[in-house]
C-alpha cells in the first residue's frame, strides 16, 4: 500500500549521491531489501525501522517523499509541511486532495516510476521552487489545520448539538 517498492526503484533512476531514508518496518521489510539489493541500490537506502520519534530522520532528509498507492486522508502531506519539507507525492486520494501540484508539493500518477523521478528530480534541480512549495505548503497548514482552526470547528459542533438535542 505505501509503495517503497516504487521509491526504491525510482531511487536507482536518480544521481548517485542520492539516498533514500525509509522509517518504519512491516512484513514486506526483507523484500524490499532484496529489491534493493537486487537493483543496486543497498547502500544508498537506509532502513531504519520502527522511530517513536522521525523528527531526526526529517531533520536530515530534504525531500518527504510518498508513493502510497492508498493513502485516504493525506496525513503524510501535513506532516512533511509541519516538518517544513517539499513533498512528492503519488496520486492517491489524500495527497491529490490536498496538494496543489507545483504550488503545496508535486505529484505523480500511481506506480509511474518514471513520473516519481521526475517529479524528485525537479525538487532536486530547482531548490527556489522546493522552497516555495514549502511556504506555501505551511500556509495551507495552518490556514485549514492550525490550532485556532480546530478548536473553532469542535466549538461549532458542540454548539450544534446542543441546539439539537437541547
Amino acid at each position: 500500500v505505501k509503495a517503497f517498492d516504487v521509491a526504491i526503484q525510482a531511487l536507482s533512476k536518480l544521481p548517485e549521491n542520492t539516498h533514500m531514508i525509509l522509517v518504519g518496518s512491516g512484513g514486506l521489510e526483507d523484500e524490499l531489501k532484496s529489491l534493493a539489493s537486487e537493483i543496486g541500490v543497498q547502500d544508498r537506502i537506509h532502513f531504519m525501522g520502527w522511530q517513536d520519534n522521525i523528527t531526526p530522520f526529517v531533520a536530515a532528509s530534504d525531500i518527504w517523499l510518498a508513493p502510497s498507492r492508498y493513502e485516504p486522508l493525506g496525513n503524510i502531506v501535513l506532516e512533511a509541511w509541519a516538518h517544513e519539507k517539499p513533498v512528492v507525492a503519488a496520486k492517491s486520494k489524500g495527497p491529490a486532495g490536498l496538494i496543489q501540484h507545483t504550488k503545496t508539493g508535486r505529484l505523480f500518477d500511481i506506480d509511474d516510476v518514471n513520473g516519481c523521478v521526475e517529479q524528485l528530480q525537479s525538487m532536486i534541480t530547482d531548490e527556489k521552487s522546493a522552497l516555495a512549495m514549502v511556504k506555501e505548503g505551511r500556509a495551507f497548514l495552518k490556514e485549514n489545520f492550525g490550532e485556532d482552526v480546530i478548536m473553532r470547528q469542535y466549538v461549532e459542533f458542540y454548539e450544534q448539538i446542543c441546539k439539537e438535542h437541547g
